[in-house]
């Protein structure tokens, strides 16, 4: 099976990119983030968002495309859920992480671990998305009547809103008691990613768009306050200056609870890096 990129929590720190040559990027890059904090603290049993991919040309050979949501919970461990396309066709994932030093995320029927990247459950389908279309992605811990104390199950699904069909990506367990890893907090994490192997240079990268609505809390009565951009460095061998991130990437918020990610190709930056956008 293909080696799906897997992301650790603490996105801001991570350097990413190219190892050499300096001109160059190394697959998987982040090319643009947009980091929300809902309105009220939480912690929420349900989070979800709506996405559109705007543009988002046929793949090349050995690449993908990821417009990815994450998410985080009281102990600080995440996941991750979104929408995937590469040479393979497209998808859905949902995926969450373990605590440390313990497999504490317990796939479902229809998903599997993984140790790379970190280690957790990891739940894939495929699912046909087409461009222009909204699709609503939600994160939400199961009801009473479906736990049974050996931990707590999340489910992530995604439903198609033109015509409301719903798709279960998959169940997952955390810990091994009622608690789990307590509710999700109230702050996420949009992404574009470029994943799959190859060094390509920032101007290679073909052009996605990919817009962004929410996030949304307590079947949506909880919205974000605020959304701040961010535009990752690419990574240095140790001791030198990481370079700068990539010029051709833009993350905008034309209104209240929108987010706008455009990047590769000739996609002209617009809005400054570490830019605060307040809602609410």
């Amino acid at each position: 099976m293909k080696r799906f990129s897997l992301l650790a929590p603490l996105l801001a720190a991570l350097a990413l990119g190219a190892a050499a040559p300096a001109h160059a990027l190394r697959l998987p890059i982040h090319m643009s983030y947009g980091y929300y904090e809902m309105a009220k603290p939480g912690p929420f049993d349900e989070l979800t968002i709506t996405l559109r991919w705007r543009k988002a040309p046929p793949p090349p050979k050995k690449m993908g495309y990821y417009a990815m949501f994450m998410f985080y919970f009281e102990n600080k461990k995440g996941g991750y859920t979104g929408l995937q396309w590469d040479n393979d066709g497209t998808r859905a994932i949902f995926s969450l992480w373990d605590e440390p030093g313990k497999p504490s995320a317990q796939p479902e029927a229809g998903c599997r671990r993984f140790d790379h990247e970190g280690s957790g459950a990891m739940c894939l389908t495929p699912f046909e998305w087409t461009l222009d279309r909204e699709y609503r992605l939600q994160v939400r811990r199961l009801p009473e009547a479906e736990q049974d104390g050996r931990g707590v199950r999340w489910r992530g699904s995604v439903v198609d809103l033109f015509n409301g069909k719903e798709t279960v990506i998959g169940t997952i367990r955390l810990g091994e008691d009622a608690k789990g890893h307590g509710g999700l907090s109230a702050k996420s994490t949009t992404v574009t990613e470029y994943y799959g192997r190859g060094d390509p240079s920032c101007a290679e990268l073909p052009p996605l768009a990919v817009d962004w609505t929410g996030p949304f809390a307590q079947g949506g009565l909880v919205g974000a306050k605020k959304v701040r951009t961010w535009y990752p460095q690419r990574s240095a061998k140790p001791g030198e200056k990481p370079p700068e991130n990539c010029p051709n990437a833009d993350v905008s918020s034309p209104a209240i609870d929108r987010v706008e990610h455009r990047v590769g190709g000739s996609t002209p930056r617009v809005t400054p890096h570490d830019k605060t956008f307040k809602w609410r």
